[in-house]
């Protein structure tokens, strides 16, 4: 029988379940836990218990980016909690559906969301995205965030002294009203991508020739592929993200 601790924690012994907990944390799905562990203890078999994790990822990702209210999720899985387990998935299915954000709602809030305060929310975002380009094979999983970091195409910082010596001059490049446009669009989903180590970049009026030289060596294909682009300014940054939001539709459909 799976302990509250264990899954909580991610670790069951059993790799898949294990690797859908870990979606579930970096998501921030504690309101999950006690609607998981009364399937666990209900008897729901391991094959019906995957399915209904992976529902779940999808369920709460589309409802924490389209910032619904925690209270009504939190009464609709205690409502859940009455499953019958020899019909799990039906039931869960349909208690998700009548409570999950429409495509399109979830397509303008993804391409809209500011990740700055939810950075592991928008790391499973960008491996899942990645997978999805290898047949989302699950052993071709993106190693941790020890090795892999959630990188910032255009800085995070480009106005300082400092920011200007170690990424080159963004404002010049971003163009008029750089500063005002690089607070709005700085975290969106269309301005992030995964990295491993350091980029060796050289201060420059055109920082992004740099950093694209990096990304080309990159072995993740989101981030590869940004080595083809002639030019990463804001305007690159919005139509990036409506190339997500569209994605994420597809790899987080409603049940």
């Amino acid at each position: 029988m799976l302990a509250f601790g264990e899954l909580v924690l991610a670790n069951t012994g059993d790799g898949r379940i294990d690797y859908h907990l870990q979606n579930l944390r970096m998501i921030k799905a504690a309101q999950t836990y006690g609607f998981l562990m009364y399937l666990r203890v209900s008897g729901v078999d391991v094959r019906q218990f995957k399915a209904i994790l992976t529902l779940t990822e999808g369920f709460i990702l589309r409802r924490h980016i389209c910032k619904e209210r925690a209270n009504e999720t939190e009464t609709l899985f205690a409502k859940l909690c009455a499953t019958d387990p020899k019909n799990a998935i039906t039931e869960t299915k349909k208690g998700y559906r009548a409570a999950c954000p429409t495509d399109d709602r979830f397509k303008d809030d993804f391409l809209n969301t500011d990740f700055a305060n939810n950075i592991d929310r928008a790391r499973y975002c960008l491996e899942k995205i990645e997978l999805r380009r290898h047949g989302n094979h699950y052993e071709l999983r993106v190693v941790g965030p020890e090795a892999v970091h959630v990188e910032h195409i255009i800085p995070q910082k480009i106005k300082t002294k400092k920011a200007k010596e170690e990424f080159g001059d963004w404002v010049t490049y971003l163009g008029d009203n750089a500063e005002e446009a690089h607070l709005k669009f700085v975290s969106k989903i269309g301005n992030l991508t995964l990295f491993a180590g350091t980029l060796n970049i050289v201060a420059s009026n055109n920082p992004f020739a740099s950093k694209k030289a990096e990304y080309g060596k990159s072995g993740i294909e989101i981030t590869k592929e940004l080595a083809i682009m002639p030019a990463f300014k804001i305007k690159q940054v919005v139509a990036r993200s409506k190339t997500l939001a569209e994605i994420a539709v597809e790899l987080w459909p409603r049940p």
